[in-house]
């Protein structure tokens, strides 16, 4: 008998990576994927990172999402991107509507028959959805990973061990200029020394000192990546 597709074995249907404490279901992992106990609660997962990848201006159209889930480094994501598409119906710059529960069954439906090989049942797309907007609209927002803590170090340690860190060195070095200047992504940072410093001319040198002071945090974090990329190397 054919054994079943890894997604499906493990109650994961989109394949979501697997990081300690990512969101209320996942229960283990296969060394590199999640496991859950329903497939219901899998799709809870997949939508509760596309809401937080979306917090971070990212994977707000079909194709950005697909390009952040299965990156091109070990996928063929532009053929991922036109089956989602074709068989949503849709262009790939279509948006990703989160608060639209259909849309939402649609799309983590259509993921999984390319991320499995086979269709996904709707009715276990439509209850993973009501899983899951039922689960946010009692604790009130998307889960982030446990190490991931409110303040500039905390958001700092969760781009090295979170949903960024998934997308390798660059992923987290984003993560970390968002963290650190504001902004989706790191280039936030130029537009955001440039606002700060005309709406504050008055108090140039504490604006000066601030960002300086975040600069410095940044770089120490790009080091600590630099370090860890050549470690990882270095095996």
């Amino acid at each position: 008998m054919p054994l079943e597709p890894r997604g499906l074995r493990n109650n994961n249907p989109l394949n979501l990576s697997y990081i300690q404490g990512q969101n209320p279901w996942v229960i283990g992992s296969d060394s590199r994927f999640g496991q859950y106990s329903t497939p219901e609660e899998g799709i809870a997962g997949a939508i509760n990172q596309w809401r937080i990848y979306q917090s971070r201006g990212q994977g707000g159209t079909i194709s950005s999402l697909i390009n952040l889930w299965a990156p091109s480094s070990e996928n063929n994501t532009g053929g991922y991107v036109s089956r989602v598409s074709s068989m949503l119906g849709l262009s790939p710059d279509a948006p990703v509507d989160l608060n639209n529960p259909g849309f939402l069954a649609r799309l983590a439906g259509a993921m999984s028959s390319v991320e499995n090989g086979r269709p996904l049942d709707p009715s276990i797309a439509e209850r993973g959805v009501d899983l899951y907007n039922n689960w946010r609209a009692s604790s009130g927002g998307a889960s982030q990973p446990s190490a991931q803590g409110s303040g500039m170090l905390g958001r700092m340690t969760g781009c090295l061990t979170g949903p960024d860190a998934m997308m390798g060195p660059m992923g987290s070095l984003a993560c970390m200029g968002s963290a650190v200047f504001g902004g989706p992504t790191a280039g936030g940072a130029a537009s955001a020394v440039a606002g700060a410093a005309s709406s504050a001319a008055s108090n140039l040198g504490n604006v000066i000192t601030e960002w300086l002071f975040r600069g410095g945090i940044f770089i120490l974090g790009l080091i600590l990546i630099t370090a860890a990329v050549f470690a990882l190397k270095g095996k």
